[in-house]
């Protein structure tokens, strides 16, 4: 069994599918059917990946996922990455301090625990 994605004229996969080994796409001769598994192509396709047919290190093109979030970038790699670069401010990595990504402001933002009211502190 071999899985193959099929990939519309925008390069955008529309359809996977699992084959027999001797019944695939190439034997139907069906255009547009790439294989996708472990180890090829960079990473397994799925629905709203995008192709690649063209890229360094990958002779056979790869899948990129869709961005996670809004505002997020491919690097050189095929990764996606946040705009901007995560902050590291005095404080950062201290207990009870985590940054986190925000959607709607397309930017990283920290989040200081608090505790609930009458809770008490160790100190």
């Amino acid at each position: 069994m071999r899985t193959y994605a099929e990939v519309d004229e925008n390069n955008m996969v529309v359809n996977v599918a699992v084959f027999d080994d001797d019944n695939t796409p190439v034997d139907l001769g069906w255009s547009g059917w790439y294989e996708t598994a472990e180890g090829i192509r960079k990473n397994i396709a799925g629905p709203g990946f995008t192709f690649v047919p063209e890229a360094d290190g990958y002779p056979l093109g790869l899948f990129h996922s869709p961005a996670p979030f809004s505002g997020w970038v491919l690097d050189e790699n095929y990764d996606w990455q946040p705009p901007a670069d995560k902050p590291y401010p005095e404080g950062f990595g201290e207990e009870d301090s985590q940054w986190f990504w925000n959607n709607d402001t397309e930017d990283w933002e920290e989040s200081v625990y608090k505790p609930p009211p009458g809770e008490e502190s160790e100190e």
